[in-house]
């Protein structure tokens, strides 16, 4: 009898005896020189599609073997064409292979040494086995098994005794192939010498994960990004000097191998010139030191003068510089500065410098100035830097010139340019390169004082329309202006004593005097004296009023007069108050009548007045404003529009148009207690008795007489409230945490379509069955941890509202398993279970009462089999992570559940089969395996018992 501690954390002893019984001379010892510890062995052997593989067998020897045979099979569609040859431990043994059928994968062997001589002890390798493995065969492992057909299996010693042996069967792994690399291009080709490291892409195929790229041979950083592209990091160090490298790729074995070359340039840089210091010098310089900056400059760069080497300093990489000789500067030209990098790579950047003319300076100019009309001038121009080139220009355009120094031109001013007055501009232009226009001095051509003898004619009747007049006098230029009272008007050159002017209708509007003047621009010029011209006004006259008449209480109102003799200084007068009026022509004047003039009925007298001189009050026109009848009324919407019913009575709003003092609200034509707000807005009292059953009631609004009439109607909609729901039950109302998603259905009263399940008080997608039935899918996320949550119904409103709350249980999981052997597939009543899991209990109680408790440290476990009826568990042991029990008589067999509340109302669940029967031996170590805890009687051939202690 021995005493077992179960279930790695319990402390419950229990005793459990068993009895082995033995019998003495049964067992067959090996012979001597047996031992288990001999092993002939297929090694396990790397095979590569496409070539032969050597397959070693392997005797474990233990230094008393003669000889040996055994027979292989292998799969032939994979291992072909076998050859066996000796192993190396095999020197001086006869060996018989038999390879009669190893087309269909077998092959015999038999190996022997001469008489008295043995394998020496320790790993022996006896035979090669070459094989030939077909290009087409799958990657994968294969096995070569030991079988006794042809030959049979069999371990000898010297004296042919038959020595015991393991045979282990070997696996070759096939492998396909690595392909050769081939390079098909680079990108980019190439870099500029003393870069600071790249990433070189390189194209091609039979690209490998673990291929490597190579610079002059030397692996660098690879990365792969696919069969045909990989990258390579090249450092700064492997561009630090111009030249080329070769880019190769190399596949690792099986095969592989190195791909072809692709060359890799590093160059100098293509130089570039961003400026030039100084850029130009003038004609006739001395030697100049000129500074090129810019980029990529290199010690070897070169620099030329319109295609000719000068020679030349290397500052930097950004800075150049050489000495134009005063040669080059004699005569006025644009020429190439060009720098030159040499290869590899390299190039040409060219920069133009200038050798410049001067540019002219005027310091004086003689005659200053001419009268108008004078003929050809010859004038003189002073100042420094002219050329032979060089042209006087006026106004921009050049004029005949003559060069007399560099300090003095003569140009030609014909008479032509002297026929206006104004102010000319003289500048002197020097031509490129350089060069240039010089400052400008002024040369005046003087227009006289004009003088205004008559006008012709001297009056006009206002509105009379456009006037041309005629203007005699003196000292008229084709650039002089006619104005009016100040202001230019279009005036027309006849010749130096006349002028006509042309006088717009706008400036005969209305009556008065105007001042007519002549002026003569600068330079000279000026003003004429003023003679005057009279617009005299006509008597106006109504003849028609648009509209004649309107309704009283009408808004501000736009009136038009027709008639004559109107101006633009007329005003309309209503009832002798003037208006303000618009002058539309000498026909039609309007004016606005603001709808103070229209609040009541009664006539208007409307007149027109114009001013002096002349003018003078029309005769009178009527206005009548007339009383209006009331409108037709319209509605826009009712508030509120929608109402439950029997909610009891209530005042609606009425909102529209064209209600007055005496509208009245009707309810499908019933007069209704109505009050009026505005225009726009009534209330009215609608009962309770309205309302108390559902329905559409038409609401409208009638304005009496005089016109009045019955308004549009609008529905007030009368709707049956939803109902309060409530749950009953939810299926499942329990799942094990971390399961998959679930479908819920919640049963209870007063669904609707639009009933809603809330989980923990969050909308989830419902489907309606019935009145009575609601479900929706608990997504995985819901139940991934231990714990529960509020299940609800929610109904919209009208009335609805929101359900009692069920709880949903989220189970912890648990494993239920023999207390013995640790494993759960079947359980019996009556059995000792052990469960494991998380948040089982609040602490740690073992029972030390009997019968056993069926709470311990506050948590209880239930089982409710197959026949749903459920029991509470005796236990044995309570901890947060295990617990010990014992399964219940009486439990069904077949599935049942197992859950387990803890003191802080956590629930952990599973699942066991329980059967009859189910056999369990307690092990000695209390790992579930191994040797068993018990007592062994032994009995021996002469019926002698013993009893035993130990672990079996």
């Amino acid at each position: 009898m021995i005493n077992y501690l179960f279930g790695r954390k319990s402390s419950i002893l229990l005793a459990v005896a068993i009895t082995l019984t033995l019998v003495t001379g049964i067992l067959k010892y090996p012979v001597s020189g047996q031992s288990q510890g001999r092993i002939v062995r297929v090694v396990n052997t790397q095979a590569v599609a496409g070539q032969n593989v050597v397959i070693p067998v392997e005797l474990l020897s233990l230094g008393n073997e003669n000889a040996l045979g055994f027979s292989l099979e292998f799969n032939p569609a994979i291992l072909t064409s076998p050859a066996v040859a000796p192993g190396a431990s095999a020197a001086g043994a006869s060996l018989n292979a038999n390879l009669v059928n190893a087309a269909n994968g077998k092959i015999g062997i038999a190996l022997a040494f001469p008489a008295g001589q043995t394998f020496a002890a320790g790993v022996r390798q006896i035979v090669n086995i070459t094989f030939s493995v077909p290009a087409n065969a799958s990657s994968g492992s294969t096995s070569i098994l030991f079988s006794d057909q042809p030959v049979f299996r069999e371990v000898v010693d010297v004296d042919a005794n038959t020595l015991t042996a393991t045979f282990t069967v070997g696996t070759v792994n096939v492998v396909q192939p690595n392909p050769l690399p081939v390079l098909t291009s680079l990108n980019p080709t190439f870099t500029i010498v003393g870069t600071q490291g790249i990433i070189l892409n390189i194209n091609g195929q039979n690209f490998l994960g673990n291929s490597v790229a190579r610079w002059n041979g030397m692996d660098r950083v690879t990365t792969f990004v696919s069969a045909s592209q990989l990258t390579m990091a090249v450092p700064a160090a492997d561009l630090a000097a111009t030249g080329s490298a070769s880019v190769t790729v190399f596949n690792p074995a099986p095969i592989g191998g190195l791909s072809n070359p692709l060359t890799f340039s590093i160059n100098n840089p293509a130089p570039v010139i961003t400026g030039l210091t100084p850029s130009s010098v003038l004609v006739g310089s001395g030697d100049t030191s000129v500074v090129i900056t810019g980029n990529n400059f290199v010690a070897a760069s070169k620099v030329q003068w319109n295609g000719l080497d000068r020679p030349s300093n290397f500052v930097s990489s950004t800075q150049l510089s050489f000495v134009i000789p005063a040669a080059d500067l004699v005569n006025a030209a644009t020429a190439t500065i060009t720098v030159l990098n040499p290869g590899p790579g390299g190039g040409a950047a060219n920069a133009t410098f200038s050798v410049n003319n001067s540019v002219p300076q005027i310091s004086s100019i003689n005659p200053l100035s001419t009268a108008t009309g004078s003929p050809d001038l010859i004038l003189t121009v002073y100042g420094s830097n002219f050329i032979a080139a060089s042209k006087v220009r006026k106004n921009g355009s050049e004029r005949s010139t003559t060069f007399v120094s560099n300090t003095q031109l003569t140009a030609v001013i014909p008479a032509s340019d002297l026929a206006t007055g104004g102010t000319v501009s003289i500048t002197v232009f020097n031509p490129a390169p350089g060069g240039g226009i010089s400052n400008a001095l002024d040369f005046f051509v003087s227009n006289p004082v004009p003088a205004l003898t008559s006008v012709s004619p001297t009056s006009a009747l206002a509105g009379s329309g456009l006037q041309t007049l005629t203007l005699i006098g003196t000292g008229f230029q084709s650039v002089s202006k006619a104005q009016w009272n100040g202001s230019d008007r279009i005036t027309a050159y006849i010749s130096s004593t006349q002028l006509t002017v042309t006088i717009p209708a706008s400036d005969l509007n209305s009556g008065g005097v105007s001042m007519i003047t002549v002026v003569n621009p600068n330079p000279g010029g000026g003003t004429s004296n003023a003679l005057s011209f009279t617009i005299n006004n006509p008597l106006p006259v109504i003849l028609s009023l648009n509209p004649v008449s309107v309704q009283a209480g009408s808004p501000d109102l736009t009136v038009t007069i027709n008639g004559t003799g109107f101006t633009s200084s007329s005003k309309v007068r209503w009832n002798s108050n003037d208006r303000a009026t618009n002058f539309v022509n000498s026909t039609q004047l309007t004016f606005t009548a603001p709808s103070a003039d229209l609040a009541s009925a009664g006539t208007a007298i409307l007149t027109v007045f114009n001013t002096l001189p002349g003018g003078g009050l029309s005769g009178p026109a009527n206005f009548v404003v007339t009383q209006p009848p009331n409108p037709v009324p319209s509605i826009s919407g009712i508030s509120p529009s929608t109402v439950n019913a029997g909610s009891g009575g209530f005042i609606m709003t009425v909102n529209g148009s064209n209600f007055v003092a005496g509208s009245k609200v009707f309810l499908n034509g019933n007069e209704r207690a109505t009050i009026f707000v505005s225009g726009t807005q009534l209330t009215a009292n609608i009962p309770a008795v309205d309302i108390a059953n559902p329905g559409t009631a038409n609401i409208t609004v009638i304005n009496p007489a005089p016109g009045g009439g019955t308004s549009n109607a609008i529905g007030l909609n009368i709707i049956q409230p939803n109902p309060a729901p409530s749950i009953t039950s939810i299926n499942p109302g329990m799942v094990i945490a971390g399961g998959t998603q679930i479908a819920l259905k919640v049963t209870g009263a007063n669904f609707i379509n639009q009933s809603v399940i809330r989980w923990n008080d969050i909308d989830r997608n419902t489907v309606y069955v019935s009145s009575t039935e609601l479900s929706t899918s608990i997504s995985p996320q819901d139940i991934a941890l231990q714990g529960s949550a509020g299940v609800r119904v929610f109904n919209p409103a009208p009335g609805g509202g929101v359900s009692n709350e069920l709880r949903f249980v989220i189970a912890g999981p648990i494993s239920n398993v023999s207390a013995a052997s640790y494993f759960g597939d079947e359980l019996a009543i009556e059995s000792i279970v052990a469960t494991y899991g998380n948040n089982l209990a609040t602490g740690l109680e073992n029972a030390n009462t009997v019968p056993l408790p069926t709470t311990l440290a506050g948590s209880t476990v239930l089982i409710k089999d197959s026949a749903g009826l459920q029991r509470l568990a005796s236990l044995f042991f309570s901890s947060p992570t295990q617990m010990n029990y014992l399964i219940p008589q009486g439990t069904v067999t077949g599935t049942a559940t197992v859950i387990i509340t803890s003191g802080s109302n956590q629930i952990s669940a599973g699942s066991v089969r329980i059967v009859n029967v189910a056999p369990g031996l307690f092990s000695a170590d209390a790992s579930g395996n191994g040797l068993a805890a018990a007592n062994a009687l032994r009995v021996k051939m002469n019926g002698q018992q013993i009893t035993e202690n130990g672990e079996f």
